[in-house]
């Protein structure tokens, strides 16, 4: 079979296309197969392309077609024929018919027929040929350039009409007697010798002459011209030469076009119908398609730089993929151009999908690329056409012409845009493949992690019936399996009927994620299992489809989260006791963890302030914050093994409580780093008062034994009642400060 790629580069085909194999069975016909001949698809697919023709082609041309579907396909070369056609329910139909060989990438001999209806084409041949004929039997009596000339290699006048004026831009009375210039001269040097020749061999025969050659203007313009004539002999028996000359430059010139618009049209039907077979298009890589693309579109329409260019996703750079040169015989890519920086090409490629500038710098579309593209390039006409993917212009495929500027011709513009588009089916496939095959690896990475994963998983439809599970699953009740098919409770609890409370069912209902901890099997060996349903939405309706239930065995967690619970009340029973409340502080984002104990012991209610180091802060002493915090940073920065400071911290009702603050670096980064610094604050307030009493007893005990000192020392009445009042002010202060605690 066809590669897919093949298959829609030849649907996309202008012509009729029939693939035939080496026993002339018919292996595709594309749509427009089906409007020039009637037939469709399926009616011919499978029949023998020979039962077709006999159906088809008029009898006189049926034998040429015949042989070539019995042909030896081995040794056959291309062959081109032009025949009449009947279509099934249609007018009868003039085809161009051309076959060419090739090997599919099995090895097999096809056979490509391509179709061309040139109906309209022969009729406008036909109506030319009408129109020359009418042409020669009107200038046989009307005149063009009538002369009479002797016979002579320099055709010496004798008369000449006024018609030589539009014909020479010479005056009769110029050529005449060559008074200026001999009209043998104006015929162009490589037609001369002809026309001399063909003059005379008809004179031998005694027959008139018509000849066809080139003269030269008198303003230096070649024209083509008809001569049509006689030899004559006058009564004197001079010899003459008499007939008229008419000007059928533009005949000669539409009748070149004519040959050369065939010409192109059998080259660019040949290129089509060689990348659809070109094992380059139908591998898949793009870059050897583009190099296969670029050399053909160069060589289709002759010139010396072919490209494929792409947008990138931001739209604002058009970026190279692909540029072949045909004078180096080289490829090249990576030049960019900014979208910006040339609007109205860009305005134009998406506006017109297309732009056919014959003078690139000076076309208002293109020529913006002047100075920073073109001129430096010696670029001077260019052919675009934008590659359109679903409508959008994603690139353009530009062929550019160097030298004089050249005038592009419709046929040329159709098979830019035809190149378009089989650059924007390889975009296509490339991309498509790219996702199949970015989807085969995302389908392989999920089996991997499913069959990885230690917990069980399963999928449930909206009735709890099991439409998978992972190996894990499968290991846990392997006494039922197999477990697809079967309703989840059955095998998982081994009940007749959904669990209540059943988290699938909850989350069926509700839309939502839910869990649930239940009893394991009895007898199993789970005590506890950990059930957590997620709904499954349909991506359009949103209707929800089933449930992915994910299933952990959490008898160790249970029984640690058990274990914890219970540690976690005897420390609250202790840090009771003990009147002490933990800190945590996450030294990355000075977030400090304060529990509950904190609080109360200041008597705050529970999460009074935010966990911010600066809540802390903001309540030490302005005396003691500095001490803290240089204690704090001499543990962090390793200068002490803990950190142990005392200081007044502000209470909820404003008065202050000592508070002995301790602590130790628990936690450290990869590279050393302390991250977490966790403590304790014990209220020492009492503790405080007691020291600050014993302070003030022994004060006044050493105030005491100043006075009895002072008693027996001091001999001056007055200077010892002056220093005894003032040992009795100290006292007092001391007991009055006593008697306040």
């Amino acid at each position: 079979m066809l590669e897919k790629s093949a298959l829609q580069l030849i649907e996309s085909l202008q012509d009729g296309v029939l693939v035939t194999d080496i026993d002339g069975n018919i292996l595709k016909a594309n749509k427009k197969f089906e409007e020039i001949t009637g037939f469709s698809e399926d009616e011919v697919l499978g029949e023998n392309a020979v039962k077709i023709a006999e159906e088809l082609v008029k009898e006189e041309y049926l034998e040429k077609v015949i042989d070539i579907f019995k042909g030896d396909f081995e040794n056959s070369e291309a062959e081109e024929y032009n025949l009449m056609i009947k279509p099934k329910g249609g007018d009868e139909k003039c085809i161009d018919l051309k076959t060419s060989f090739a090997e599919d990438r099995n090895g097999r001999t096809l056979s490509i027929t391509i179709l061309s209806d040139v109906t309209k084409i022969n009729e406008a041949e036909r109506k030319l040929e009408e129109k020359n004929q009418q042409m020669e039997t009107l200038l046989s009596n009307l005149p063009g350039m009538a002369y009479r000339c002797l016979n002579t290699k320099d055709y010496k006048m004798k008369f000449v009409s006024e018609g030589s004026i539009d014909l020479t831009g010479y005056e009769p009375d110029e050529l005449i007697g060559n008074k200026k210039v001999a009209y043998g001269e104006l015929i162009t040097p490589e037609d001369r010798g002809y026309v001399w020749d063909e003059i005379q061999s008809a004179i031998e025969k005694d027959e008139p002459f018509k000849i066809t050659y080139r003269i030269e203007t008198s303003e230096g313009e070649i024209k083509w011209v008809w001569e049509q004539g006689r030899h004559i002999i006058d009564k004197s028996g001079n010899r003459f030469l008499e007939g008229f000359i008419t000007d059928i430059t533009k005949r000669k010139e539409a009748e070149e076009e004519f040959r050369e618009s065939n010409l192109r049209a059998q080259l660019q039907r040949a290129s089509i119908a060689d990348l659809v077979l070109d094992p380059a298009i139908a591998s898949g890589d793009l870059d050897s398609a583009l190099n296969r693309i670029t050399k053909v579109l160069s060589k289709a329409l002759n010139v010396e730089r072919a490209s494929v260019w792409l947008l990138e996703d931001d739209k604002t750079i058009l970026k190279c993929l692909k540029l072949y040169d045909s004078e180096k015989e080289d490829y090249s890519e990576g030049m960019e151009l900014e979208t910006k920086t040339f609007p109205k090409y860009f305005s134009a490629i998406r506006e017109e999908s297309r732009i056919y500038a014959d003078n690139a710098q000076t076309d208002p579309r293109s020529k913006g690329l002047t100075e920073d593209y073109l001129k430096p390039l010696n670029i001077t006409s260019m052919l675009d056409a934008g590659i359109q993917v679903e409508g959008e212009i994603i690139g353009v495929v530009c062929a550019e012409h160097i030298g004089e500027p050249r005038h592009w011709h419709p046929d040329e513009e159709a098979f830019v845009s035809t190149i378009a588009s089989i650059v924007a089916q390889q975009i296509t496939n490339v991309e498509r493949k790219k996702a199949e095959r970015a989807l085969r690896e995302s389908e392989r990475s999920l089996q991997y992690i499913l069959e990885a994963i230690q917990d069980g998983l399963c999928l449930l439809d909206t009735e709890l019936n099991i439409k998978y599970v992972n190996p894990t699953l499968n290991e846990w009740y392997s006494e039922n399996i197999p477990l697809e098919g079967k309703k989840c409770y059955e095998c998982f609890h081994e009940a007749r009927e959904p669990l209540d409370p059943c988290p699938a069912m909850r989350s069926i209902e509700n839309g939502t994620v839910e869990k649930e901890i239940i009893h394991g099997l009895p007898g199993s060996d789970f005590g506890w299992l950990e059930f957590y349903s997620y709904p499954m939405k349909d991506s359009e309706s949103g209707e929800i489809t089933g449930v992915v239930e994910i299933i952990r065995d959490v008898t160790e967690r249970k029984k640690m989260e058990d274990a914890i619970k219970e540690s976690e009340e005897r420390l609250d029973l202790a840090m009771a006791v003990t009147n002490e409340g933990i800190w945590d502080w996450d030294l990355r984002t000075n977030e400090v963890y304060y529990d509950p104990r904190y609080y109360e012991m200041a008597g705050y209610n529970i999460d009074a302030f935010p966990h911010r180091l600066d809540e802390f802060k903001q309540r030490v002493h302005n005396d003691d914050i500095d001490h803290v915090m240089t204690e704090a940073e001499k543990h962090i920065d390793g200068e002490s093994e803990k950190f142990d400071v005392e200081f007044r911290f502000e209470r909820s009702d404003g008065d202050y409580m000592w508070i002995r603050g301790r602590g130790r670096i628990v936690e450290r980064n990869e590279d050393g780093e302390p991250i977490r610094f966790v403590g304790t604050h014990a209220d020492i307030t009492e503790r405080k008062i007691k020291e600050e009493r014993i302070k003030h007893l022994n004060s006044l005990l050493r105030s005491i034994r100043n006075v009895n000192q002072l008693i027996t020392q001091e001999d001056d009445i007055l200077e010892l009642m002056k220093k005894s009042r003032r040992l009795l002010m100290e006292t007092r202060v001391i007991q009055k400060f006593l008697f306040s605690l």
